[in-house]
């Protein structure tokens, strides 16, 4: 009983009997089984961190959020990487639950993730939807502020007296990327400037992706003289079309984007909105705790703004 009160950190143990309860699973390098406790105490305390893709730094950010927020409540988080895959998702989630993990933090792939949420639901596990929501599903969320943070990126692009700008986004299965083509069309609306299918291009969330749509929008024989893209790999791969084709940026084609991580070096190039990844992770790490700790109030959706951080690929000195 001594050595679960220490184990546990419950009861009352004086200090000398702690330390040599410690010294002593030191010396035999004992390890707590998780597993076996959380049946007695219905509790593992491990959060499953589920996101699309580990390689954009936009999601490690996100999760270094998470994990200082889950640490600080006596919680480890686990992560899965989905490579924007349903199926990888639904086989992540199967495993999350087979473990019976206390709760779930999901960036959805698309909307067939609500064959995801479904599946948590009749297993009884918590979820909270970060980055991403799944239209139809009533379910906490913490996200940024997609469609007016397009809205203020394309009218920064107006300022420098552009009038045909393009659009690269990603899959239209995926909130995000639905929401900031909005954005755009409503500012391109507001302005009464040209709204032509050819300049809106959905590509996957990479920089393949934002290659090819570069390339795509670069030949057009109007081509645009600026173009706001979803996220970082988007821009890079936009970039990378540009040098191509020849162009310079900003001079011959402005660039704008979302997310500001540009980790690589000491001068950051794109104007973006940038959204508080960090914070994102540790308030639905909050929202989920809340939730394990018996808060039954109606779903919320928690949205934080972006700041605009103007650089020089949209013109500005």
């Amino acid at each position: 009983m001594t050595v679960s009160r220490v184990v546990n950190s419950s009861g009352n143990v004086r200090a000398t009997t702690r330390l040599r309860v410690e010294q002593a699973m030191t010396e035999l390098g004992y390890i707590p089984n998780r597993a076996a406790r959380s049946l007695v105490v219905n509790k593992l305390g491990v959060l499953a961190l589920v996101i699309p893709d580990i390689s954009n730094p936009f999601f490690p950010l996100l999760a270094r959020g998470a994990e200082a927020a889950a640490r600080a409540a006596g919680y480890t988080v686990i992560l899965g990487n989905t490579d924007e895959q349903f199926e990888e998702e639904l086989a992540y989630l199967r495993t999350v639950c087979a473990l019976r993990v206390d709760g779930v933090l999901l960036a959805p792939s698309g909307r067939r993730s609500r064959q995801s949420l479904e599946l948590l639901a009749r297993q009884h596990i918590p979820v909270v939807l970060i980055d991403r929501d799944v239209d139809g599903i009533a379910n906490d969320v913490v996200r940024g502020e997609s469609r007016r943070s397009t809205i203020l990126l394309t009218e920064h692009l107006m300022l420098h007296e552009h009038r045909r700008i393009g659009l690269i986004t990603g899959p239209s299965d995926v909130s995000t990327a639905r929401e900031r083509e909005r954005g755009y069309r409503d500012a391109m609306h507001e302005h009464d400037l040209e709204l032509s299918r050819e300049l809106i291009h959905h590509v996957p969330y990479t920089r393949d992706g934002g290659r090819r749509a570069g390339q795509a929008l670069l030949g057009l024989a109007e081509r645009p003289s600026a173009i706001v893209t979803a996220n970082n790999f988007l821009a890079f791969g936009l970039l990378d079309a540009a040098r191509e084709a020849g162009l310079r940026v900003p001079e011959d084609l402005a660039i704008v984007t979302f997310d500001d991580v540009e980790v690589v070096t000491d001068s950051p190039f794109f104007t973006c909105a940038a959204q508080p990844a960090e914070a994102m992770g540790s308030t639905a790490v909050e929202r989920l705790i809340a939730r394990l700790g018996g808060d039954e109030s109606p779903v919320r959706e928690t949205v934080l703004y972006t700041e605009l951080r103007i650089r020089r690929s949209c013109g500005c000195a």
